[in-house]
């Protein structure tokens, strides 16, 4: 929680300057939702938007298993966060296995700049997962 409380607060003195702020945090819990929210707070104008990126399981696994930096996961854990990641019904969901990197970023850079609608920020928050 303090990466993200951290990354919340530099987030906040940003858009308090008037910028765009892009975070890149996998944001699967509530407690890290309403951190963000709270840090918005005092700009309720400033919109928000989430850009969710869709990992089968067995996908999460594979690359895991690619990975050579240290972690505290396991195959299992990989596994299970994939699986029950909570997606929600408004951000855009992209399928980080049906482009390249370059790809993906253009798709969501083409919807950005549609102005999609925001999200319903206490909705969003709601339907992250608890510490279980």
């Amino acid at each position: 929680m303090f990466a993200y409380e951290a990354a919340h607060a530099v987030a906040r003195l940003v858009v308090g300057r008037g910028e765009t702020v892009v975070l890149e945090c996998t944001y699967a819990r509530i407690e890290q939702r309403a951190s963000l929210l709270a840090a918005l707070a005092e700009t309720p104008a400033t919109p928000l938007w989430a850009v969710e990126f869709f990992v089968t399981p067995d996908e999460a696994v594979r690359r895991f298993r690619e990975r050579h930096e240290a972690t505290d996961l396991d195959e299992r854990l990989v596994r299970e966060r994939a699986a029950r990641f909570p997606y929600s019904d408004q951000p855009l969901r992209v399928d980080s296995a049906a482009a390249a990197p370059g790809e993906l970023a253009r798709q969501i850079t083409d919807w950005w700049r549609r102005r999609p609608e925001e999200l319903h920020r206490e909705t969003w928050a709601a339907t992250g997962r608890g510490w279980d």
